[in-house]
């Protein structure tokens, strides 16, 4: 699918480019270049060059004088006249190619010699000989003969015959170019131009003029230099351009509108001249720089159909085609550059819809596709249709109604996975997580952009292990994993689309299996090790005679197994009862407990030491764990104390906060070992039996009871030091 699309897009760019190039090569945007040039022209605006007087022979000349063509010895008067006001060139923009009379050719030669400051035009033919060459018609020698030079007056037309460029320099078949009239003038009266306008070869471009309005340039009426009537300061020291005017004598020519639309070749002359005389020529971009521009201008058309939305995409198209013109108007009146818009505005204008077409053919194409897809998924979405103006509005129609369905269905598997008991991940091919329910969300944190799943897991400290399937968390926290993957409709190469991932917590269940294993232990080792001893002792072959030691050793054994199985009991009770908590008077069950133990600590010689308020302390527990949790820690002081030391018992002060009591029991026995002060509380734990039988569960009875009551406990204990337990429990609320 991408594939086909790139193909399309590649082929819809290069029928831009060619249409673009055909345009180019074929002129057909001409019409517009020559619109957008003309209107650029017209918004520069110089001061006419004083210097320069046009003295036209217009209707009023030929009323006076007569009909045209005049007699020479007029031509010759009329010179003599200009020369004598003191004109600083005479510039005569008429041809004189055949011979009249010999008199009056004779006077015009002599008046051009006489005025020493006479420039003559030349024109071109085909030569007669059948070769296709240019040749040059030059005025008769008899008057070219005083001109001081020649140049030729030859007009360019663009392709709507309107004049807008001059050939500075008229090739002539391979042989030396034979520069423009105004070239002449311009070195007569300004000297010398610069290389590259004197170097215009045939190919180069041509520069362009722009024209002002017609009127710019002072005018005179041949007639008025003839009768005297003009006064000499308006000749005096002027670049005379002496030409033709007057309506019917075909000396006008189409130039651009903004300078009047009709304008006489004389004044087109005087426009080059100025234009020399200023250098303000527009020069036309080049072929190949024009090329260059416009397939530069199709290509980011082309990436902006690719990489933008569409309402993107109408924006940059808008744009270009304001950048071209703004190049285009805004090069010629600012710094005399033309660039040719038309063909880059003419692939743009060809491209926007044919993309625009190609793409609503695509979406069509693919609506249809996708809607027999989800149709297939269920016979109520089949049955669904679309309405709508066209056809397109009756395809988005009907896909709107099946992906509220779908959506109605994704709605019904999210809210499935937000109810499910275990934490659901869900990824896409590339292990990004696309969605995770709360569960998941709790235990990882909330989605945050794009999220790679190692990335993830690492944030949290976790630990997935492939091989066994589970997850691990730093807080001793585990997870089974379980992952199915899935794949869609359209992939049929055996990938798949995404992941599920579904963890569920294994935590408890692994911490019973651990307390499994530790039993299983314990079963097969501290159960097993009395049993045998009972049996070893009892049988005849005993190595030990003395009856009375053996029966003792008996009971020692049988009281040891009496005592691992009834801390065993209770701790099993205490894992599967649940805890009946009440209003308890804390006081009550440490007197209880102290009487319990009294007969046992005054046969070890040690005294019990209560520190208890005088009013009773209420709290909120189980006052039957409790009473077992304070008859275990007596016991054990007891049990290690010796003769002679005390055991402190003692509740301190409610906390700062007023909703815990602490209880601390003390004794002044050995402390605990060294291999249980890491773990006090553990199961199974080392036990020391040199004071009485220990399967070390009592303090893990404790922990459990304390912790059941939502209470905390800690232990203070160094070896030969003694060790003083801290229970810290929930005082009971007021009433």
């Amino acid at each position: 699918m991408r594939i086909r699309l790139i193909a399309e897009w590649l082929i819809l760019l290069a029928f831009a480019c060619i249409i673009a190039v055909t345009s180019l090569v074929t002129a057909i945007s001409s019409k517009v270049d020559f619109a957008l040039l003309d209107y650029s022209t017209a918004l520069i605006d110089r001061p006419a060059n004083q210097d320069i007087t046009i003295v036209q022979i217009d209707d009023a000349s030929l009323q006076q004088v007569g009909s045209w063509p005049w007699p020479r010895d007029t031509h010759a008067a009329l010179v003599d006249r200009l020369s004598a006001m003191g004109a600083r060139l005479i510039v005569l923009d008429i041809l004189f190619f055949e011979e009249t009379s010999t008199d009056s050719d004779a006077a015009l030669g002599r008046a051009i010699s006489d005025a020493n400051n006479v420039l003559l035009p030349i024109s071109f033919q085909t030569a007669f000989d059948g070769s296709g060459r240019n040749e040059t018609i030059e005025p008769i020698a008899e008057i070219a003969s005083g001109a001081i030079a020649t140049g030729h007056v030859a007009l360019e037309f663009s392709d709507d015959g309107i004049v807008r460029h001059i050939s500075l320099a008229h090739d002539l078949d391979g042989r030396e170019a034979v520069p423009h009239l105004m070239i002449a003038a311009h070195q007569r009266a300004y000297g010398e131009l610069p290389d590259q306008v004197l170097g215009q070869q045939q190919g180069a471009p041509w520069p362009l003029l722009d024209f002002q309005q017609a009127g710019h340039f002072k005018t005179v009426s041949a007639a008025s230099i003839l009768d005297g009537s003009v006064p000499q300061n308006l000749i005096e020291d002027q670049i005379v351009l002496v030409g033709a005017t007057a309506q019917g004598m075909g000396d006008a020519y189409a130039v651009p509108a903004h300078a009047g639309g009709i304008m006489s070749g004389v004044e087109i002359q005087a426009n080059l001249l100025e234009s020399l005389q200023s250098d303000q020529f527009i020069s036309k971009s080049s072929f190949w720089t024009t090329v260059f521009v416009t397939l530069l201008t199709i290509s980011l058309l082309f990436l902006g159909f690719w990489q933008l939305p569409p309402q993107f995409s109408l924006i940059l198209t808008a744009s270009l085609a304001g950048a071209l013109l703004l190049i285009s108007v805004g090069g010629v009146a600012a710094v005399g550059w033309w660039f040719p818009p038309g063909s880059a505005l003419l692939a743009i204008v060809v491209s926007y819809p044919l993309w625009g077409w190609r793409r609503l053919a695509s979406v069509s194409n693919f609506l249809d596709r996708q809607a027999v897809s989800l149709a297939g998924v269920s016979t109520r979405i089949s049955d669904r249709g679309g309405g709508g103006f066209d056809f397109v509005a009756r395809q988005v129609d009907r896909m709107r109604g099946l992906l509220s369905e779908f959506s109605e269905r994704f709605s019904f598997i999210r809210n499935i996975i937000e109810a499910a008991p275990d934490a659901i991940i869900v990824l896409d091919k590339n292990r990004l997580v696309t969605m995770k329910n709360q569960k998941a969300v709790t235990l990882f944190g909330p989605e945050e952009g794009d999220q790679y799943l190692p990335e993830m897991l690492s944030s949290v400290g976790a630990v997935l292990d492939g091989a066994k399937g589970d997850l691990n968390l730093p807080d001793g926290r585990s997870y089974l994993v379980a992952e199915a993957s899935f794949a869609s409709e359209e992939q049929n190469d055996g990938s798949h689309a995404g992941q599920i991932m579904v963890l569920r917590n294994v935590t408890e269940l692994k911490r019973k299996e651990a307390e499994r294993q530790e039993m299983l232990e314990f079963l097969s080792h501290d159960m097993r090790t009395p049993q045998v001893s009972i049996i070893g002792l009892s049988g005849r072959d005993s190595v030990i005679a003395d009856n009375d030691k053996r029966f003792e050793r008996i009971q020692q054994q049988a009281k040891r197994t009496l005592k691992l199985a009834d801390d065993f009991v209770q701790l099993a009770r205490l894992s599967e009862t649940p805890v009946e908590k009440e209003d308890t008077d804390l006081c009550a069950l440490i007197n209880e407990a102290a009487d319990r133990c009294y007969t046992t600590a005054k046969k070890n010689a040690v005294t019990i030491h209560q520190e208890l308020p005088d009013d009773p302390v209420f709290i909120y527990a189980d006052p039957s764990l409790l009473a077992r949790v304070f008859d275990n820690l007596l016991s054990n002081a007891l049990k290690f104390s010796p003769a002679g030391s005390k055991i402190s018992i003692c509740i301190t002060e409610p906390l700062e906060n007023g909703e815990y009591v602490s209880v601390n029991v003390a004794d002044q026995g050995p402390g605990l070992p060294i291999e249980r002060q890491d773990n006090p509380f553990a199961r199974f734990g080392h036990h020391d039996d040199s004071a009485g039988p220990s399967v070390g569960l009592g303090l893990a009875f404790v922990e459990m009871a304390v912790n059941a009551n939502d209470g905390l406990i800690s232990v203070d204990t160094a070896t030969g030091e003694g060790t003083k337990f801290t229970i810290q429990l929930p005082v009971a609320p007021e009433i």
